[in-house]
């Protein structure tokens, strides 16, 4: 859905051979926990995904575990696990990841379409310097 797909158009630029080798990049999509066992063998996740907070169209927001709300509350099933459901659950199977960010980008469109907006466009080199800056911190 056009901006939404943010993080798919991030991932395919940083699959260009941007990070180290043992960087593992994941394409999780709506099925986050056909994941579960990467992310429980990984020290530090990193989010990337289109987030309304706003500000103007491609602001570029990072949340770290204080701004991230958990909600373990909730009953999870095979068809609601949402990436941070993973990630608690990896958590108590093997104690990873120790840490998880979360990058998000400030859309300006949801409709149908594969398409980045303009201003989202714009913000993605800087969004992929963030990234590669906080990859080569681990």
């Amino acid at each position: 859905m056009s901006d939404d797909g943010v993080g798919i158009h991030v991932l395919r630029e940083l699959q260009k051979g941007n990070l180290a080798e043992d960087i593992l990049l994941l394409e999780v999509g709506t099925s986050p926990l056909n994941y579960l066992e990467e992310i429980s063998q990984s020290e530090k996740v990193i989010i990337i995904d289109a987030m309304r907070g706003g500000a103007t169209a491609g602001s570029i927001y990072r949340l770290t575990e204080d701004n991230i709300k958990f909600n373990s509350n909730n009953t999870r099933d095979f068809h609601g696990y949402t990436l941070l459901n993973v990630v608690e659950l990896a958590r108590e199977l093997t104690d990873l990841p120790i840490n998880l960010i979360i990058y998000g980008v400030e859309p300006k469109s949801l409709d149908l379409g594969e398409k980045l907006s303009p201003d989202i466009k714009k913000s993605i080199p800087t969004l992929i310097n963030l990234i590669i800056k906080e990859a080569r911190e681990l």
